[in-house]
């Protein structure tokens, strides 16, 4: 037989209510961790992802760089192997089109895992290689939109870079 405190009495039905009443609490509670955990994990992710993506544009832009100081050296440089930078790599190919005072850089860049490529048109006909064109490779830039009978998708507006 159990006993009871004197003064207290319960109803039929509030047996297991607290425990009923705490269970959901810790419930609850785990639920709001574990929404915040995988909050926080996700954004760890996307940081790591914006790093990489820095990295790599400016891995890219160290390429076509390398290329213009290399150009206005020597116009007939047809470009240079992985080299590394600050924990990733960027390689450099030169390709000549149609038009002889012209030349297609082709930068390509790696970071951990992730890979970037860029292609800029480059101008030698004013002694001074200059971007006039660039744009992320991997489409079509066989179309009017590289060779300039057409809008180009990043024009440097005749500008020459440093």
């Amino acid at each position: 037989m159990v006993r009871r405190r004197p003064g207290v009495r319960r109803r039929r039905g509030e047996r297991g209510y607290a425990l009923m009443v705490a269970l959901f609490v810790a419930v609850v509670a785990m639920t709001a961790a574990a929404i915040i955990l995988l909050a926080y994990a996700q954004d760890v992710r996307l940081e790591r992802l914006r790093e990489a993506d820095v990295q790599l544009a400016s891995l890219c832009d160290a390429g076509v760089a390398r290329a213009l100081a290399e150009l206005a050296r020597d116009p007939s440089w047809n470009g240079s192997a992985d080299e590394e930078l600050d924990h990733g790599t960027y390689s450099v190919e030169i390709t000549r089109p149609d038009d002889p005072q012209k030349r297609e850089v082709h930068a390509r860049a790696h970071f951990g895992p992730t890979r970037r490529a860029v292609l800029a048109l480059v101008d030698l006909s004013s002694g001074r290689p200059r971007v006039i064109a660039w744009q992320p490779e991997g489409g079509d830039l066989s179309g009017a939109n590289w060779r300039g009978d057409g809008p180009v998708l990043s024009p440097n507006e005749g500008r020459e870079l440093p």
